[in-house]
């Protein structure tokens, strides 16, 4: 079970947050702290994924795009038999959810933010 959570892992990485891409600093959903909850549950001989995603404020439209691509993603992967993806309701990201790698690669020049 193990390597089936980091191959989700893996594939909701791959889902780019558009707001980290603008600033030159592209970060997948998982590094972004963006994965609130994931479970996985054998279902037979295959595994069924339930994954809560939380958005970074109450404006950001994104909620729907990852939900669509998470589903995308995580159906594509060989031995999932069923992924359901719901948004958080609670507004609680913080910088802190992101990995300290990503946190680090932001303390560098972005684009549109001038150099220290």
């Amino acid at each position: 079970m193990m390597d089936m959570r980091s191959a989700v892992e893996d594939a909701l990485d791959q889902i780019i947050d558009p707001c980290s891409a603008g600033i030159g600093k592209p970060v997948g959903l998982v590094r972004m702290g963006l994965i609130k909850e994931l479970d996985l549950a054998m279902e037979g001989d295959a595994v069924a994924v339930r994954l809560q995603l939380r958005v970074t404020s109450p404006c950001c439209m994104m909620g729907p795009s990852f939900t669509a691509q998470a589903k995308e993603k995580l159906m594509s992967l060989p031995g999932i038999c069923s992924v359901e993806v719901t948004i958080s309701p609670e507004i609680d990201w913080t910088p802190g959810h992101m990995a300290p790698s990503y946190r680090a690669t932001l303390s560098g020049p972005r684009i549109g933010y001038p150099e220290a």
